[in-house]
């Protein structure tokens, strides 16, 4: 006879990969298409999950595993792992709706060549219920709402049915295939998946809502897997045990069915974790370090930066184009931004997503692009953040446009504005990394790249000609790659 023990053993030992996957999953947070998740909660029901399959092979493989021992771990790490692919794919969802309504508003950067903010665009009306999902999904709410489902829809209900089913919680797991605490372990598994199957079916109803969305992330495609993935599976180990369960449930059978279900989750393990590292990895590999010389000249010219913005729109994952957008506007002295966000249809838009528009235009930058919970956050390095949130602490203003003061107004309390530049830089990067090579590989990005070298190698012909005298003489100012904003100190 098959010794099942052995085989739950093996299944045991096949989760090794999964640590390692994890690690790198933490490793790519700041690539595409991770960046799009919020890569510590993806990462605990990583481990959820990895956890929910160590309990399961061992309350089978091991005779004297106790029922209670392995039926509420299974029951709360199944929970968590579900509660968290639901906020997850309600959060894609709001960032998504959230660049599209700021899109349609030009709230916050015009894409026109002529490089000015357009405030004349009706702004759409945003629905409360973004603006309440917005609340829901804030870290300590998601925590809060994890915590709150485990105890109350989990953990509570497994201590009833063990109050009901006398002896059930210290038999020995093995013992559930008799039809004397059949019904009872039955019953455990159905308040799983009744659970389950109300979580699932709202991430298949958000995921369905990101119909209009192009899939260029690989994001939708995602959900969709592991929702169906952890609907078959259970679907599958319901139906196939209340049916047997009818007559006799056999060992031979469990065995079959829990292996089965362990197969679903490497599955789930699969498309919610190895699949994004593997892309990430792809798209790492097909990146070219020495774009990142050229990216800020062809950002530069309005019809290339256009070309890639539109793709970036088929991505839903043109923040940092707008954010590098904003900066080269102050930068280089365009409108005033006080006047330029006066404008009753923008301050509306604004107030909207939560932007205050009588804040300075760096000040409105951060609150934009790079304060928590920003509703075009962008995603820079932990050190540059960390650095970026010290910065603009002291902040007071209005000051001139594209200016900064701080609340003391002395020399010893103005902060250094080198983490700006370092901001700029490491979004330039991320762009030449990340979005430029698929722009690349676009017939629209093809035909704008070839003529942006054309032209570079143009410009160097012509500077090779160039006298050293003449450019002596000329000594026509280039614009940097990202050059800091202008710190000034108020003297009164």
């Amino acid at each position: 006879m098959f010794d099942y023990n052995s085989l739950y053993l093996v299944q045991l030992a096949l989760t090794g990969y999964m640590p390692v996957r994890l690690y790198q999953y933490r490793c790519h947070r700041q690539d595409f298409p991770i960046r799009l998740w919020r890569h510590g909660f993806v990462t605990a029901a990583g481990w959820s999950l990895l956890f929910h399959i160590w309990v399961l092979c061992m309350s089978q493989a091991m005779e004297q595993f106790p029922v209670i021992a392995a039926a509420i771990p299974l029951m709360v790490t199944e929970s968590i792992t579900i509660d968290i692919f639901l906020l997850e794919a309600a959060n894609v969802y709001r960032k998504l709706k959230t660049f599209q309504r700021v899109n349609k508003s030009g709230a916050v950067a015009s894409m026109s060549t002529a490089g000015t903010l357009d405030t004349n665009r009706e702004a759409p009306k945003v629905p409360s219920a973004a603006r309440y999902l917005a609340c829901l999904l804030t870290p300590a709410a998601s925590i809060l709402f994890i915590a709150v489902n485990a105890i109350v829809l989990q953990a509570i209900p497994c201590l009833v049915l063990f109050s009901r089913h006398q002896g059930l919680a210290f038999l020995p797991a093995s013992e559930c295939t008799n039809n004397a605490v059949h019904r009872g372990c039955v019953n455990l598994i159905i308040v799983v998946i009744c659970k389950g199957v109300v979580s699932l079916l709202l991430a298949a109803f958000i995921s369905f809502c990101l119909s209009g969305v192009q899939d260029s992330t690989g994001t939708k495609s995602g959900l969709k897997r592991v929702a169906v993935s952890y609907l078959l599976s259970y679907a599958l180990y319901l139906v196939l045990t209340t049916l047997f369960g009818r007559t006799a449930l056999s060992a031979t059978n469990a065995d079959v069915f829990g292996n089965l279900l362990i197969l679903g989750f490497h599955a789930v393990f699969h498309f919610a974790i190895t699949e994004p590292v593997v892309r990430a990895k792809r798209f790492a590999a097909e990146s070219s370090p020495e774009t990142y010389q050229d990216i800020h000249p062809f950002l530069s010219v309005p019809k290339w930066f256009d070309a890639l913005y539109q793709h970036a729109i088929t991505e839903c994952n043109a923040e940092n184009l707008l954010f590098w957008k904003s900066v080269q506007e102050c930068d280089n002295g365009t409108a005033s931004p006080i006047k330029r966000l006066s404008r009753i249809r923008s301050s509306r838009s604004l107030r909207r997503l939560g932007v205050k528009s009588d804040q300075p235009q760096m000040q409105f930058i951060y609150n934009t692009f790079i304060a928590p919970g920003a509703p075009l956050e962008v995603n820079l390095p932990a050190d540059v953040t960390v650095s970026l949130h010290a910065y603009f602490k002291g902040l007071a203003g209005p000051p001139d446009a594209c200016s900064l003061s701080t609340t003391q107004g002395s020399a010893s309390s103005i902060l250094n504005s080198s983490v700006y530049t370092d901001a700029v830089n490491a979004i330039e990067f991320l762009i030449a990394q990340d979005i430029l090579p698929r722009f690349r590989s676009t017939a629209a990005g093809k035909a704008a790249w070839a003529e942006y070298e054309a032209s570079r190698i143009e410009r160097m012909a012509l500077d090779s000609e160039v006298t050293p005298t003449s450019v002596a003489a000329e000594k026509v100012p280039h614009p940097q790659r990202g050059t800091s904003m202008p710190v000034v100190l108020e003297m009164n």
